[in-house]
């Protein structure tokens, strides 16, 4: 392998949250002709264009470029970070992309924005960063659904950038189909499409608990084993408990459906295999 200062990354997964980029990402980290960062999450999701005033972009090209350093040739070079598709909590990423590579292949998989937003709230909640309940995010926040929002998030793209360049998937269709869109993936970032995609795409299981006694987690690391046990059955809750109700899906179901009827006419797709209506 030859050591470089590194190179900058020619494609991007830039989204969306929730939708299984980061399988995918790993599926194609394994492909011959990728090079992705490797080590921890922060430089796998560097988050680069996205944290102009606030983050990784202050560390300039030069330290993006490293985290390619191991770069040996390889056809495609990317990353994938969902916070380029936050718009408007993110605003910059799209322009920042032109800026500084231009001609970069975007790859765009979305899922049912219905679950995409549940998801992304149970994850918020998850690591602890919500500060608002679910019905007052959907009420009162345009975060969630903003981010859910892809038409929007696509325009933002779509000013700057050719048509070409982006590549839209459905998540239920990748499931459906994991050998042909993964061939659709190679042949998209133009590597060999011959060689298989390995693993599975999927979610973050809903299995998982969070806090709701604030310093549980502290508390249950601490204890022995049956006590540990039972404190956390007591002091937190599964992130699957979570749920639409009909106010709260009715209003999001309203605020998405002019974003969801664009998203329609700019893939050519009826969109059939999201199922919309409340399931409780």
């Amino acid at each position: 392998m030859t050591t470089s200062p590194g190179v900058l990354p020619n494609f991007l997964i830039i989204g969306a949250a929730k939708c299984a980029t980061t399988s995918i990402y790993h599926q194609l980290s394994q492909h011959p002709d990728v090079c992705v960062p490797g080590g921890s999450m922060a430089e796998k999701e560097p988050a680069f264009f996205s944290q102009q005033n606030a983050g990784t972009w202050d560390n300039g090209l030069d330290w993006y470029k490293s985290l390619f350093q191991h770069w040996d040739g390889e056809k495609a070079v990317g990353e994938a970070s969902t916070s380029y598709t936050k718009t408007p909590a993110y605003s910059d990423p799209p322009e920042l992309i032109q800026q500084v590579i231009p001609d970069a292949r975007l790859i765009y998989i979305i899922r049912n924005p219905l679950d995409q937003i549940l998801s992304h709230y149970r994850h918020i909640v998850l690591y602890g960063d919500a500060d608002a309940t679910f019905a007052h995010s959907i009420f009162e926040g345009d975060f969630l659904i903003s981010v859910a929002s892809y038409y929007r998030q696509i325009q933002a793209y779509m000013s700057r950038f050719e048509r070409e360049q982006l590549l839209v998937i459905l998540f239920e269709d990748y499931v459906r189909a994991t050998h042909e869109y993964g061939v659709r993936l190679c042949e998209f970032l133009e590597i060999d499409a011959t060689i298989p995609l390995e693993g599975e795409p999927r979610n973050v299981s809903r299995s998982k608990r969070y806090e709701k006694v604030r310093g549980a987690h502290r508390f249950i690391a601490k204890a022995p084993r049956g006590i540990a046990r039972l404190a956390s059955e007591l002091l937190t809750r599964p992130v699957s408990s979570i749920r639409w109700t009909p106010e709260t899906h009715a209003y999001a179901a309203e605020q998405l459906a002019p974003d969801i009827a664009a998203l329609r006419d700019f893939l050519g797709d009826d969109l059939d295999r999201w199922n919309l209506s409340y399931r409780g």
